[in-house]
């Protein structure tokens, strides 16, 4: 009868393994508790405010190429093809902000470290069902990390102006 508990999911076995032997717990029946999620919780509130803060910058950039693709159609402006190969480089940092990439490449980052799961139920059993990420999600992410990379190396190129603007912000802002 406990081994029917058991498996119904009303009690709990706990082993503990020492030196010498282990030691083989169960708990008294009790019966299951349904605990809700909290709205407040770190994990939801912190992914959602990553999601729309990336769709934001993907947003914004749609809105800069549509703009831009439309005043050159306009103005009848001859572009070369490697323009548009560096055109994120310089429509990113200029017009969204840089804080908004490393942000948006930090996400990128976030979700490649992650492995892609999802909640089953099974019988009453719930567990984690591991699915394999499609190569094309993995190549985009990693292609949004390089926002990442853009910042860090303009930020490796100014650094001297940085540091004389920071400096005299320190002296001057006091």
């Amino acid at each position: 009868m406990q081994l029917y508990n058991w498996v119904a999911g009303t009690r709990e076995v706990v082993s503990f393994e020492g030196d010498i032997r282990a030691i083989r717990l169960m708990s008294y029946q009790y019966a299951p508790l349904n605990v809700p999620a909290m709205d407040l919780e770190i994990g939801y509130n912190t992914s959602s405010f990553l999601f729309y803060l990336s769709t934001h910058t993907s947003i914004m950039l749609l809105i800069i190429t549509l703009v831009v693709l439309g005043y050159a159609q306009w103005t009848k402006t001859k572009y070369g093809s490697i323009n548009l190969l560096i055109f994120n480089r310089v429509s990113g940092p200029t017009w969204v902000g840089r804080s908004f990439l490393v942000i948006r490449g930090a996400t990128a980052l976030i979700l490649l470290a992650t492995a892609p799961v999802t909640l089953e139920k099974n019988r009453g059993l719930t567990n984690f069902q591991v699915d394999k990420r499609p190569w094309y999600y993995s190549m985009i992410l990693a292609g949004e990390l390089t926002w990442i990379i853009y910042i860090k190396i303009r930020q490796l190129w100014h650094r001297d102006l940085v540091a004389l603007l920071l400096g005299l912000e320190f002296g001057f802002g006091m």
